[in-house]
């Protein structure tokens, strides 16, 4: 999540110390500079889901000894991982890894994800087909959790009435996503004053879109939002991505979803 005007070097702007200033309310983070847009948005996932003593900045290197996919799928399934069941201390030892590594597959395999590819050895080996295809799997499990039983039709229709932008948008394929303008919109009208006018702009050239997704995501950090998602995953219009962001919408806004976090809201006592 990134403000339109804080770049890093490689975009060669320059910006003033005032604006720096303006820039840093919107509470921005450079995270994820390296790996494929994959790996980006699965490490992204896994430190957005705020697990105690969870937080990765290399995805492969950092999971080899099972235990930080071990706690994805305990925050996924609350009380999935079993004490004694897994090493809590594997260092580098390669058996103990691979102990827990065996224990991964078969939790996935309990939870009905696909593990006819999986092996013990792939968290352990890094293997990036075996390690993405894994992730991806657990990613969405929780994101069928968020959407819960409500269809994209559901959370467009609210998306459409909370923006309150006509003509809106027909769906999360909607080329008009990209400009992140109907997005921004949506926040402001969720909380009136999030969002910094000056640094939207009418997103006519590449570096205009590129600048608002980023000031796009800013804007959701800023609300407390948890963010798994890269700017280029709404500059791009990645349906599965842009449905994450408004997923889980209850009637009344009374349970809002940007990104992973439930906003709940208190409801009224009758």
């Amino acid at each position: 999540m990134f403000c339109s005007l804080l770049f890093n070097a490689n975009h060669g702007l320059h910006i003033e110390e005032t604006r720096k200033k303006e820039v840093e309310k919107a509470a921005l983070m450079d995270e994820a500079k390296s790996g494929t847009k994959e790996e980006r948005t699965f490490l992204l996932w896994i430190n957005s889901l705020n697990i105690e003593g969870v937080y990765i900045n290399e995805l492969y290197e950092e999971i080899k000894d099972g235990l930080t996919i071990l706690k994805v799928i305990n925050a996924i399934w609350p009380g999935a991982v079993v004490n004694g069941k897994y090493e809590k201390n594997p260092g580098t030892n390669r058996f103990k890894m691979l102990a827990n590594g065996e224990y991964v597959c078969k939790l996935c395999k309990e939870k009905g994800l696909v593990t006819v590819s999986m092996r013990s050895s792939m968290l352990t080996e890094s293997n990036p087909a075996l390690v993405l295809g894994l992730i991806w799997q657990l990613m969405r499990a929780n994101y069928l959790q968020i959407v819960g039983g409500k269809t994209e039709e559901e959370l467009v229709a609210w998306a459409n009435k909370t923006a309150n932008k006509p003509p809106g948008i027909k769906n999360f394929k909607d080329p008009q996503l990209k400009t992140s303008l109907f997005l921004i919109n949506l926040m402001s009208n969720m909380q009136p004053g999030i969002v910094d006018w000056s640094l939207v702009n009418e997103a006519k050239t590449n570096e205009e879109v590129e600048l608002n997704a980023k000031y796009c995501l800013s804007i959701a950090r800023k609300m407390g939002a948890k963010i798994f998602l890269s700017w280029e995953d709404i500059k791009t219009v990645r349906t599965s991505i842009c449905l994450l962001y408004t997923s889980d919408a209850a009637d009344d806004m009374q349970c809002v979803d940007l990104g992973g976090r439930r906003i709940i809201k208190k409801k009224k006592k009758k």
